[in-house]
């Protein structure tokens, strides 16, 4: 893994193929936390049997969160 160490170091990287991470499995109690947090209690995150009817036909994680990990 290549750590960078500040702006300077992230744009010389700007291009640069940097790897993959490990699969994280982000749970329903960790999207709750994050709702709690950011004020953000839509229905699609936080109440997985509304959302098993919805577009995605489960709960989804919150985009910052899923990117954050």
């Amino acid at each position: 893994m290549r750590i960078l160490n500040g702006i300077d170091d992230l744009e010389r990287s700007v291009g640069t193929h940097l790897g993959y991470s490990e699969w994280h499995q982000v749970t329903q109690e960790q999207v709750n936390a994050f709702a709690d947090a950011t004020g953000d209690r839509q229905w699609i995150h936080v109440d997985p049997a509304r959302a098993a009817v919805g577009p995605f036909g489960a709960a989804i994680a919150h985009g910052r969160l899923a990117v954050g990990r």
